[in-house]
């Protein structure tokens, strides 16, 4: 299921009949006397329901602990489909005794051996069912990524594949898939850049919980991924008055595109350009074509007003 902390990738989870309430995160569920999961989340749309963190699932977390390096987890970087179409099995050639998925889109960084529509037809072994569920060794029916869970990130699993009919096999590393949006900030300020009253920083799912309604440019940007672990979001996220942004008041909410023409690949990239710059217009460009052309001097300028009058206390946080 997802886990509403990090909502890109689901996870094995476990309901509860018992109630769970705002505090109750993180604290342990008892079965005679051993601890067989971890509470964390609710059914809202249900009356008295709870989840669980599966044991897979903290024995994933343990391990990464004793090794000393939380790494998270992996994944095959793909979008798959399920394949209960018959005939959508019998266009992609699968014999009666086959069943699987498809992979639907491989992201940028999916290993080469990976192609879109191939049928994963099974994973370290476990027959993947049409539905994408495999059969664990306790006989429950779980999600296939269940296994993939088990190992860690930069861990490899066996593939069995179907391409154009014939069954192949592959041992595909599992990586990090690089979205779009970044996770949530947990016990950390967020990243900022001030460029003159001109308030930027990268886009997270913590910014997108700010919005009654977030803007539908950065909602599709849910199923991205970027081909560059270095590669974020950057968004200008308000537009503080002053004289020197007269003439853009109100402006916020821009996925920024490029700086003087040149494609920004991060916050800290657009910091060193404005850093760098020291005459001449800073022009800032966003994705629906907004042009925001300033001078660098005057942008520089009013650091210390802006900081002074909102009572910022430094311009970045980077």
């Amino acid at each position: 299921m997802q886990y509403a902390q990090y909502p890109y990738m689901n996870h094995i989870a476990v309901q509860l009949d018992a109630a769970i309430n705002p505090g109750n995160s993180g604290g342990p569920i008892l079965f005679k006397n051993k601890i067989v999961g971890i509470a964390f989340q609710v059914f809202k749309e249900g009356e008295g329901l709870g989840y669980m963190i599966h044991t897979d699932i903290i024995k994933h977390f343990l391990s990464e602990v004793k090794s000393g390096e939380i790494k998270g987890f992996g994944s095959l970087c793909i979008a798959y489909q399920t394949l209960q179409s018959a005939d959508a099995r019998k266009f992609l050639k699968m014999e009666k005794h086959h069943s699987g998925v498809m992979i639907a889109e491989t992201f940028a960084n999916a290993d080469s051996s990976l192609k879109e529509g191939d049928v994963i037809l099974s994973v370290d072994g476990f027959k993947i069912l049409n539905n994408g569920n495999v059969v664990a060794e306790s006989g429950e029916n779980v999600s296939f990524g269940v296994i993939t869970d088990r190992k860690r990130l930069g861990d490899t699993v066996n593939l069995r594949l179907l391409r154009d009919g014939r069954e192949i096999e592959a041992n595909v590393e599992l990586k990090s898939v690089m979205h779009k949006i970044a996770p949530h900030y947990y016990n950390k300020s967020p990243e900022y850049l001030l460029v003159g009253g001109f308030v930027f920083t990268k886009l997270s799912l913590s910014l997108l919980d700010e919005y009654r309604r977030v803007p539908d440019e950065m909602s599709v940007l849910f199923s991205k991924t970027n081909s560059d672990a270095d590669e974020e979001t950057i968004v200008l996220a308000q537009t503080l008055g002053d004289v020197s942004t007269e003439g853009y008041k109100g402006i916020g909410n821009l996925i920024l595109k490029t700086v003087n023409g040149k494609k920004v690949k991060n916050l800290k990239e657009l910091a060193n350009m404005y850093d760098s710059q020291k005459e001449g217009f800073f022009i800032m460009e966003s994705h629906n074509g907004i042009k925001i052309i300033v001078d660098i001097k005057n942008l520089k300028d009013s650091i210390p007003r802006i900081m002074k009058n909102y009572k910022i206390s430094s311009e970045r946080n980077l």
